[in-house]
């Protein structure tokens, strides 16, 4: 007899195991509802799942090469999926598997990484130049030709804005700036740093000339400002605005057109003291290492970088002359002896070492 209120089975089972067994099936072999289904590869991926597992991905017959097998384009399973004129479209050719996704072959594919590296690497664009040959911190014998007429132009507007406004404190710090520049060299100057880390890089190196004229024109502008700033301190007022008028018209001059009036007479006095066929009118041969007689021989003095000097080297290799030439950085009292002030000198001499004519 079983409980009261249950029934019961054929064989002895009540309607609650029995309904137990409906909700859980066991998992054994007679119940092959539960037996877990195994992929042909021999992975175990529970039940029903295994004909839901993704395919790969049907791969374009042009890529078996290089991504492994893909379907043969001569299977006579792959039918066109277009006309042969149709195929010949702006997208290409491709086969269509029936009931398969359409293979397109791409128009342009992206070069292997080996062709990109050997093709080397690309312009930055419009804006990219090419390094400067000169240092502008360490190459102080040289000097790019735009730099000069940059701090011309700020010399220009603090000097105009000291007359224009009755300024004398303007003059008064150019001078000190000048004079710091001068002393402590191109870092702590300015102008240079505008010039060399802001108009530089976006403009390229310019002409590389002697540094040494227009530093002549700094001590110029900055003897000139503080004589302005102390005449206007002084009370005399007039004097100190002709004074700073001057600069400001001279550094306005040399800011737009290139010439400078300090650089000029510096170059003026380099030619009427240095060597020429008036003053220091011989030179030794055995300074440059003989000289051949009866020759008329050129003997340049020049700097690696300057770019009047390489104009030069460019014009007497034409002309086939023979020619001595004497780097100043690496025998510099040697261009000292012969009162070398600015490169390219350029000296034309016989074989005795009588100076016939100055070039340069």
């Amino acid at each position: 007899m079983g409980e009261p209120g249950v029934a019961r089975l054929p064989g002895g089972a009540d309607h609650g195991e029995a309904a137990k067994h409906r909700r859980h099936p066991p998992a054994d072999a007679e119940n092959p509802q539960r037996r877990e289904r195994r992929d042909p590869r021999g992975d175990q991926v529970g039940p029903g799942l295994a004909q839901h597992r993704r395919r790969p991905p049907a791969r374009h017959p042009q890529d078996q090469g290089e991504r492994g097998a893909g379907p043969d384009p001569h299977d006579p399973r792959l039918l066109p999926d277009r006309s042969p004129d149709e195929a010949r479209g702006p997208l290409g050719g491709g086969f269509r598997r029936q009931g398969a996704a359409v293979y397109v072959r791409p128009r342009h594919r992206r070069p292997p990484p080996a062709v990109a590296a050997a093709s080397g690497p690309q312009q930055s664009g419009p804006m990219s130049f090419p390094p400067p040959q000169a240092d502008p911190y360490r190459d102080l014998d040289v000097i790019d030709e735009r730099a000069p007429r940059t701090n011309q132009a700020v010399v220009f507007a603090v000097a105009a804005a000291g007359v224009a406004f009755g300024w004398p404190l303007a003059w008064a710090l150019m001078a000190l700036q000048l004079l710091v520049g001068l002393v402590l060299g191109r870092r702590f100057c300015v102008s240079c740093l505008l010039y060399f880390e802001l108009i530089q890089p976006r403009l390229g190196e310019g002409r590389l000339e002697d540094s040494r004229p227009p530093r002549l024109a700094n001590q110029m502008g900055c003897a000139f400002l503080a004589a302005a700033a102390a005449s206007w301190w002084l009370g005399a007022e007039a004097l100190g605005a002709v004074l700073g008028g001057i600069v400001a018209a001279l550094a306005l001059l040399a800011a737009v057109t290139g010439f400078c009036t300090g650089c000029e007479l510096y170059k003026l006095n380099a030619r009427l003291r240095g060597i020429s066929p008036r003053h220091h009118d011989r030179v030794d041969p055995a300074d440059f290492g003989g000289l051949p007689d009866g020759e008329r021989t050129i003997i340049q003095f020049t700097h690696p970088i300057c770019s009047d000097c390489r104009e030069w080297d460019r014009r007497l290799e034409a002309e086939q002359v023979a020619r001595v030439r004497i780097d100043v950085r690496e025998r510099p009292a040697l261009a000292d002896r012969y009162g070398v002030a600015v490169v390219p000198t350029i000296l034309a001499v016989d074989g005795e070492g009588t100076v016939i004519e100055r070039l340069a």
